[in-house]
């Protein structure tokens, strides 16, 4: 359960490097919402290949989230005191900040979300993406491949920015047809 996503994240950060982190989470539980309403489908990771949408991992079971206060827990069956969660914070143009934790993995994670639907379209914040933009060094603070949201930056401003800057999704989840 709780392994589709963080191996979603692992593969990403893999085969592209790694993703935008903050020692301390971001947003607090009040700031998000329960995006996906209060009983979310379960949910199967998928990858755009070639324009079509390809199931990433077929035989993991779907991930199963839930309604926590103003966020989503994932936990898995197997490994109850692993917990992982996902807050979704709103941004302008119905874009959602993803704010990623996990009781396995020290540092918070971010990537950028649409909903459509039950849907979740994702866009991963890669560290080697981040680093080309112009503009954001007052924000993010680079370690070779690694970079995490500066202590002074406004993670709100940070955000929108980036929701602005990052091509279409090509990572969703998605309830399986």
């Amino acid at each position: 359960m709780v392994r589709n996503i963080a191996l979603l994240f692992v593969a990403a950060v893999t085969l592209c490097g790694c993703v935008l982190e903050s020692t301390l989470p971001l947003f607090p539980d009040t700031q998000g919402v329960l995006a996906l309403g209060p009983t979310p489908p379960l949910l199967a990771a998928w990858n755009l290949k070639d324009g079509q949408w390809v199931r990433s991992g077929p035989d993991d079971p779907p991930l199963q989230l839930v309604a926590e206060a103003h966020h989503y827990v994932g936990i898995d069956p197997d490994k109850p005191a692993e917990r992982m969660t996902m807050l979704f914070v709103p941004l302008e143009g119905g874009h959602y900040a993803l704010q990623f934790s996990s009781t396995k993995e020290p540092n918070t994670a971010y990537a950028i979300a649409e909903i459509a639907g039950h849907e979740v379209l994702v866009k991963p914040l890669f560290c080697t993406a981040l680093k080309k933009a112009q503009g954001l060094e007052a924000s993010i603070t680079y370690d070779h491949d690694n970079c995490r949201i500066a202590p002074s930056a406004n993670g709100r401003d940070l955000m929108s920015t980036l929701a602005g800057l990052l091509p279409e999704a090509d990572i969703k989840l998605a309830p399986l047809p």
